[in-house]
């Protein structure tokens, strides 16, 4: 599939240098001349094509930059504030301020 020295990712016949790595999951879909890897077949399987995740870059809003910010830092110490312990705290407003989400208190 690869060479792990260079990074390249090749086709079945070993020569073709795949960038893409939907191309390169699409040209290693099982075939059913090959053996099963696994106990249950489940969908898709070929020659019914792969499913493709969706592109980030085509959804505005989906992504956003890591210098930007929708919770600040004073929201984040403010609804953890509401934990009694110390270590409790400081854990809570490292994941509200990774994840964004201001409810990520209740999981403390």
């Amino acid at each position: 599939m690869g060479d792990f020295n260079s990074g390249k990712t090749f086709g079945r016949d070993g020569v073709t240098v795949l960038n893409d790595f939907m191309e390169l999951g699409n040209e290693w879909q099982v075939q059913p001349n090959e053996p099963e890897l696994f106990h249950e077949l489940t969908h898709p399987q070929f020659p019914e094509a792969c499913l493709q995740p969706e592109d980030p870059r085509g959804i505005t809003g989906r992504r956003r930059r890591l210098s930007e910010s929708d919770v600040s830092i004073e929201e984040a110490d403010k609804v953890c504030a509401t934990l009694k312990d110390p270590l409790s705290i400081k854990d809570c407003i490292y994941d509200v301020m990774a994840t964004q989400d201001l409810d990520m208190v209740g999981a403390f």
